[in-house]
């Protein structure tokens, strides 16, 4: 993470392998999280967001199969899962409106990345989804 940034978004990392004075020359730190550390008492905006067992979603594994999963606890009552609040960001910064549930930020998913195309959220039904392409990895 570069030091020298104008703004820093961090989501989900406590960052706790950095150093207390993280981000001192930072214009403006936004954290969404669930849990503090010492390294992010310096953002300008902490937002809570809840945890993977707090609500509904989908994954990819290492073998290309896309799954959902159900949160199976009740998160903190203003907590609200990281895609809704980074939508609600965006939303503010753009001007245009954002996908507000997890089947439509799902199904945007297959607007926008080729390896989801034409899958929606229903398709994945309660087996999941084995995905069918070649990941290209480029060493740099």
């Amino acid at each position: 993470i570069s030091e020298e940034a104008d703004m820093i978004l961090v989501v989900g990392d406590r960052l706790q392998d950095q150093e207390a004075n993280f981000g001192e020359d930072t214009n403006l730190i936004i954290y969404l999280g669930s849990h503090s550390s010492e390294s992010l008492q310096r953002a300008d905006f902490t937002l809570p967001i809840k945890t993977f067992a707090e609500v509904n979603g989908t994954f990819t594994n290492c073998d290309k199969r896309v799954q959902k999963f159900f949160g199976s606890l009740e998160g903190p009552r203003d907590a609200r899962p990281a895609w809704s609040v980074l939508n609600d960001l965006t939303s503010a910064v753009t001007g245009i409106e954002t996908r507000q549930t997890v089947e439509d930020v799902f199904d945007q998913l297959s607007e926008v990345s080729e390896a989801f195309t034409g899958l929606t959220y229903l398709q994945l039904g309660s087996m999941g989804f084995q995905l069918e392409f070649d990941a290209q990895v480029t060493k740099g």
